[in-house]
């Protein structure tokens, strides 16, 4: 195997395991905060997120940010006519999956531009 080769498959190998990472959270920074949102009852999301969402019998909404730091950090929420809606403030390809957890009394309607994943945890806390 020539140098060239061995250089190409090092270079593929950790191309494979840089994927894999995002997908799998791996955060060298993680963190947590919670936004204080009233008031919505959709949410419009413009990137791919992960979405827990909780029916609570307490009456307000909780919106909780679980990831990457300077992801989170750059994360734009705003409150537009009873819609929350999530974004980026700027673009960056190298970011990491951020998991939201919602907890609502009344059922949470969520669109999307790209594919999120979603999780209904109906339960009554």
């Amino acid at each position: 195997m020539s140098i060239a080769q061995k250089m190409l498959g090092g270079m593929l190998l950790c191309t494979l395991f840089s994927g894999c990472c995002r997908e799998a959270g791996f955060c060298p920074e993680p963190d947590t905060r919670e936004f204080a949102l009233k008031g919505f009852n959709k949410i419009l999301a413009s990137d791919e997120f992960i979405f827990v969402i909780t029916r609570c019998s307490d009456s307000t909404k909780k919106v909780r940010a679980k990831g990457c730091a300077t992801d989170i950090a750059d994360l734009k929420l705003e409150l537009k006519d009873g819609v929350m809606e999530m974004r980026y403030k700027k673009y960056r390809s190298d970011r990491h999956l951020i998991e939201f957890e919602v907890s609502s009394p009344v059922e949470v309607e969520v669109s999307f531009f790209k594919t999120p994943r979603i999780y209904r945890k109906n339960n009554k806390t």
